[in-house]
């Protein structure tokens, strides 16, 4: 039987999944087109469903380029840590926290007692806070294992206090199972094992009004969505208006359509309701022909020029100009480089 704690902990773990699968796939650069017209959509039908120039991600390497972490003060614990290679780690740190608002290191031992520290993200791993001390009290790292078919999988969950290790397992892949208790050790260090890093720029006990014990960070892209989306969209019009309407349309007067017999998959040509080979009228002259011919001393030809897509390049400016003031990138890092002389 499940504890009340493991419980409450595996629901605080599954609050914030829609934020986090969000940002997610902004940092992937997969998340779903906004702003985007019916009309545009029905237009680009199935030939792209996500589009996005990735400021999301850039932005987030930016930040963490200018964090690194060069040793700590106070306590002889730098050597241990280059040889469980946490500098390195420490980046993707960095990065998932200000991703997702928070991040985790885990701290414990092997099986010699020798140290170890993996980091965790907020996906897998939560804790919960004292009210009045905000120390951690509790933590918990869920993993769930697929195997093939997946109703052989099982999710595994580590239960921390200060106290104790627990280990349950439930047969069912997702954890929606009853769970059973396979383990206990005592944890000697005597606090929870879990060192969380939040992104935060306010006091928890005000950030919208939401009390710390539900507090996990703010994403630093969580700003920039809209705008990225913005952008998105513009990026999204402009392949609508370079298929439909920026190549040059030509024009001809003075010639006949051909009708042509319609064939169906076989080639066997399609009958309609009398019995007769059904008819499409078609341009006689292909698309992708250089010339035009007719014998027809009437005809007329001539072209369309076609749309002016210089208005895009304006639009899709304001949009990075705005992410650029907001996430503080860079202009080199966000591609403006039509401002600078040759000279610079």
């Amino acid at each position: 039987m499940s504890s009340p704690l493991l419980i409450e902990m595996q629901q605080r773990l599954s609050a914030g999944l829609h934020r986090r699968s969000e940002n997610r796939s902004y940092w992937d650069g997969k998340q779903p087109l906004a702003f985007l017209a019916p009309e545009a959509r029905a237009a680009l039908g199935s030939r792209f469903g996500t589009l996005s120039v990735n400021f999301a991600r850039v932005s987030i390497t930016a930040l963490t380029e200018r964090v690194r972490l060069n040793g700590f003060d106070g306590v002889p614990v730098w050597d241990d840590l280059l040889a469980l290679d946490y500098d390195q780690l420490a980046d993707t740190l960095h990065r998932e926290a200000l991703l997702q608002g928070e991040a985790f290191a885990l701290v414990w031992a092997d099986e010699q007692g020798n140290p170890t520290i993996t980091i965790e993200s907020g996906e897998t791993v939560t804790v919960k806070r004292d009210d009045v001390t905000r120390k951690i009290v509790a933590g918990i790292k869920q993993v769930t294992v697929n195997t093939t078919p997946a109703t052989d999988g099982h999710t595994d969950v580590w239960l921390f206090t200060a106290e104790t290790v627990e280990h349950w397992r439930s047969n069912t892949p997702n954890g929606g199972g009853e769970f059973q208790l396979l383990d206990t050790v005592p944890n000697t260090l005597g606090v929870v094992p879990i060192v969380s890093f939040t992104n935060a720029d306010l006091l928890p006990s005000t950030w919208r009004g939401t009390p710390y014990l539900e507090y996990s960070g703010e994403s630093e892209i969580e700003p920039l969505k809209c705008l990225i989306d913005g952008l998105a969209k513009t990026i999204a019009d402009l392949a609508v208006a370079q298929e439909f309407t920026a190549r040059p349309r030509r024009w001809a007067t003075g010639i006949e359509a051909v009708e042509e017999v319609i064939l169906d998959a076989d080639g066997n040509p399609v009958l309609d309701d009398d019995g007769n080979p059904s008819t499409r009228s078609v341009n006689p002259i292909p698309e992708g022909s250089r010339a035009m011919l007719s014998a027809n001393d009437q005809a007329r030809f001539g072209q369309l020029d076609g749309a002016n897509l210089a208005g895009f390049r304006t639009s899709v400016d304001i949009w990075v100009q705005a992410i650029m003031t907001v996430s503080a990138v860079p202009p080199h890092m966000a591609g403006c480089h039509h401002g600078q002389s040759v000279d610079q």
